[in-house]
This record gives structure tokens, sequence and C-alpha cells, in this order.
């Protein structure tokens, strides 16, 4: 049966359902609204499925390779350590499931309807939501903007080039790579170095500032670099990528300026973990049919009840700007605004806003 054509209001319409969506939609659930969540991929965001938990499972497993290696070191004989990385991958994938799982089962229960597909903003009271089943009409009385952020691509380096990749393919690897360059030393970049140094790869870091992992404290980084070998050797700040290039067997090889001396680093992979970029996300929406406005930096402008200058739109996580963390988003929908519930339910197909 097709979706064409048919309509739906609700009182409240998150597009998105990573961890500010899902728990904005649950949330308002709770007060009484009814409530529609919007997923163009996956619920439970990119933490979930392609950030934070998939890779700190794989470093997990990573882990143990290393204290077994440690074990017979010290005369714990163990024999010797194979990695079977199809089964270390699917094993994560099983994490993944369970908790995407568990979300679906929790706005089941608070009855939140759930459609997949591309929500476009009509104008400020309705989205087009773009499905495999074909478009549907919602009308609203509120929405909230939950549409995160995406891996950014540099010059040069995009992902369509071949064996240039983002925090998200490097997740999905067949195997573990023997060498590895890394453009950014930031938190997802040394998250790159930590599980696959721990499985072998010999990883190389090319960070454009003076020091990596710029957002924690100088104390902080200089004793885990002190402290772990991992984040020594291969480290090279105040580096900047210039270039690609391909050698005879098609690896890639990456030219970068280390603070005047050129130096090119050849790898299995070049792993792009530069930032992330909000735009494909906030214009894929369509907000220029509303009236939300954007910053100067180009993030959607919210008050201090995350409001955007469209008095029905919020906006939280990401798509309000930095800092790109899931429980900064989690933590902006724990206490959502006050939006008052509808008197009678809103889940009736319409043709019309009453």
């Amino acid at each position: 049966m097709s979706h064409a054509d048919s309509a739906l209001a609700t009182d409240l319409l998150v597009i998105g359902a990573g961890p500010g969506g899902y728990t904005a939609a649950i949330r308002g659930a709770q007060r009484g609204l009814d409530v529609a969540l919007v997923e163009r991929e996956t619920v439970g965001g990119v933490c979930i499925n392609h950030g934070c938990i998939p890779a700190k499972s794989l470093i997990h497993a990573a882990g143990f390779q290393r204290d077994i290696q440690h074990w017979n070191d010290i005369g714990i004989e163990t024999g010797e350590v194979s990695v079977d990385f199809d089964a270390v991958q699917a094993w994560k994938d099983d994490v993944i499931e369970q908790l995407t799982d568990n979300i679906r089962a929790g706005l089941d229960a608070h009855d939140v309807r759930l459609l997949g597909g591309t929500a476009r903003f009509r104008d400020s009271s309705t989205v087009v939501v773009e499905g495999e089943r074909g478009d549907r009409t919602v009308e609203f009385d509120h929405a909230i903007v939950a549409t995160g952020s995406e891996p950014l691509e540099l010059p040069g380096l995009g992902f369509d080039n071949d064996r240039v990749i983002s925090s998200r393919e490097v997740l999905q690897l067949d195997s573990v790579p023997d060498e590895l360059v890394v453009v950014g030393g930031g938190y997802i970049g040394m998250e790159a170095v930590t599980k696959f140094a721990k499985f072998g790869s010999s990883v190389r870091v090319v960070e454009a500032r003076d020091r990596v992992l710029m957002m924690f404290e100088e104390e902080v980084v200089d004793t885990i670099q002190e402290t772990s070998e991992m984040y020594t050797d291969g480290i090279y700040t105040n580096a900047i990528a210039t270039g690609l290039e391909y050698d005879e067997e098609g690896r890639p090889v990456l030219l970068v300026d280390h603070d005047g001396t050129e130096r090119r680093f050849s790898a299995d992979y070049v792993i792009v973990a530069a930032g992330r970029d909000t735009t494909a996300a906030r214009d894929r929406i369509a907000l220029e049919n509303t009236d939300v406005e954007l910053t100067e930096a180009g993030y959607i402008e919210t008050d201090d009840q995350l409001r955007t200058t469209d008095e029905n739109i919020f906006a939280v996580g990401d798509a309000a700007g930095e800092p790109f963390l899931a429980h900064v988003a989690y933590e902006e929908e724990r206490s959502p605004p006050p939006l008052r519930p509808a008197t009678t339910p809103r889940w009736a197909p319409t043709t019309s806003r009453r």
C-alpha cells in the first residue's frame, strides 16, 4: 500500500532519531504529546551505529588480544593468538543491533510513531516525508530538528577517492590493515589509532595543530602520551595534508607539509577524521521554507530553550552547533521546553490544517 499523498497531524514532530531525537520523542510522549519521529537511516544515530559504540566495541575486543600477548610475555602460555576479524565485526554488529532494538522498543512502548524517510519542510507547520512507499505529509504544532552531522570532507581528500575513507567506513573494514594514515588528531582520529594499533596495525596521525586531542586539557594529553606508546610513535603535529597520490600497487600516498618538510605517507587506507559537518543534513530538510535562521558559523540559531527563530521549531544536538557529542544532544532533550499537549488525538489522517 502506498503512502503517497496521505497526511498525518501530530503535536510534536522530531526529525532525526539519534540520541537527541529519540530522547526528545520519548520525553514528549511521556508528557502527553502525540509524537512522530522521522529517520532516514537507522534509529540510534551516529554514536550507536557509526561512532562511539562500534568504535569502543572494537577497542574492547582489541584489548583482549593485547592482554593475551602480555600473558605470554610474562610466562602464561596461551599458544598462538589469532584474530578472526570477521567474527569480531559480527559481534560488534550484534552489540549495535541490541541497542537499536532497545530504542525501538522504547519508542513503541511510548506510542511514538516512527516514520522512515527524509523529511523536508514545506512550511513552518508542515513537512513532507519522502520514503520508499511514497510521500507523506505531516502537519505539526511543534518540531524538533535533530539531524546530527556527517564526516567533514577535505579538499583533495574526498571520500570518492579510492581508499580514502571516513570514521564511518573504517568501522566496516573486513580485515585489519597493515598501515593506516589518519588525518586529524581529535578524539575520532585517536580512537582509530587506539583500536587498530591494538590489533597490530601501523598507524600514523597527521594533525594540523600543535598537539592532538585539543578538546582535552594539555596535562591530560601529556599523561596519555607518556603512558601509551600508541600515542607517541607516528604522531605528526603541525602537519598539513597537501595532496594525494597513488603508488604502483594502487595504495594511497598522502603528501604532508610537516613544519616545512615534505613527507609522503603510504598506507592501505587514509582515514579523514578532521571534524564533522552539519551542512548536508541541514540542507536536506529544506529549512529555507521556514523562518529558521542560521548563525554566522552556519549552525541553526537557538536561544537558551533551544527554540529557533521560528517559534514552532526547536533544534538540538549537532544541528545547533558544537560540541558535536552524543551526550550533549541527550542531555539537551532530558528537560525539553514546555509544549502543551493536545486535548484530542492527532493521528487521524487529514487533508488540511485544523
